[in-house]
């Protein structure tokens, strides 16, 4: 590794961290939100306990709840702010991995490149709300990250890489792991087309796949054994199209199809936002 690349790291975790910790302690002890953080402090509370996640209470996947879990009791403090600090962890994670994507572009360690690292922290931070989505936020920035390295240097242990992270993403989010499969085996498409050097298709591929295996091994143990936990996971995913809560049914947000004259200017805004820049 050289030295270039090193230092672009350790700026990146620097300034991640940094951000971080002044946002949390801005703002880390303001609001609740009982409806989307309330659910994720109770399933804490509840792993704390003793319980499995999914097989004895409602549940996202488990990899966000033994994270906090874990984090918390770490720390000594299993309340909200405990639980706030686990998940500013995470995404001190997340941050420091989309600037290395930004530094990464960069060709020199110059100080208009280091004010320019600074500037898109600060996008960054703007960009990674409301609190509960941080999970989210982070899981799709580590998925961007690892396609992105293995794009730029397409080799067996990227490759394998790349299926470790995608693994572990839907460890913490079964619909992440989905967006991310998706993503992934239109990476390796596209790396083969007219490929002159790296790894073959098939070579590739086999080395994501363990990869993916590798990094979804926590969910696969807990399915073999912790007793209940396969089938209670399993009706978890058939329960999702039964009851038809997937959003591939709703219409797409069109900007041009906002209710100006019958909603305030706060939600014409936003609904506006939401049709230009959705994806």
């Amino acid at each position: 590794m050289s030295q270039n690349i090193v230092f672009l790291v350790l700026t990146s975790s620097f300034l991640a961290v940094l951000f971080v910790f002044l946002s949390f302690s801005w703002q880390g002890n303001h609001g609740f939100s009982l409806a989307d953080e309330g659910y994720l402090w109770y399933g804490v509370q509840r792993v704390l306990a003793g319980e499995v996640p999914i097989r004895d209470f409602m549940a996202y996947d488990p990899g966000r709840y033994y994270w906090a879990a874990a984090l918390t009791r770490v720390l000594g403090d299993n309340g909200i702010l405990g639980l706030r600090a686990a998940v500013a962890v995470f995404q001190a994670m997340g941050l420091a991995a989309a600037l290395l994507l930004v530094a990464g572009e960069q060709r020199s360690s110059s100080v208009p490149g280091l004010l320019f690292l600074v500037l898109c922290a600060f996008v960054l931070m703007a960009w990674m709300f409301p609190r509960h989505k941080l999970f989210d936020i982070s899981l799709s920035i580590f998925l961007v990250a690892a396609l992105t390295w293995l794009v730029k240097g397409p080799a067996v242990g990227r490759y394998l890489f790349a299926g470790i992270c995608l693994g572990l993403v839907a460890v913490f989010g079964r619909n992440h792991g989905v967006y991310g499969l998706v993503g992934s085996l239109g990476v390796l498409l596209w790396l083969n087309i007219r490929r002159t050097d790296g790894p073959s298709f098939l070579s590739g591929f086999f080395s994501w796949a363990v990869g993916v295996v590798l990094g979804y091994a926590p969910l696969l143990l807990m399915a073999l054994f912790v007793p209940g936990f396969a089938t209670a996971f399993w009706e978890s995913v058939t329960n999702i199209f039964v009851q038809k809560t997937t959003n591939l049914p709703l219409p797409v947000p069109w900007p041009w199809t906002v209710p100006f004259g019958d909603v305030s200017l706060g939600d014409a805004i936003h609904g506006m936002l939401a049709g230009l820049f959705f994806s």
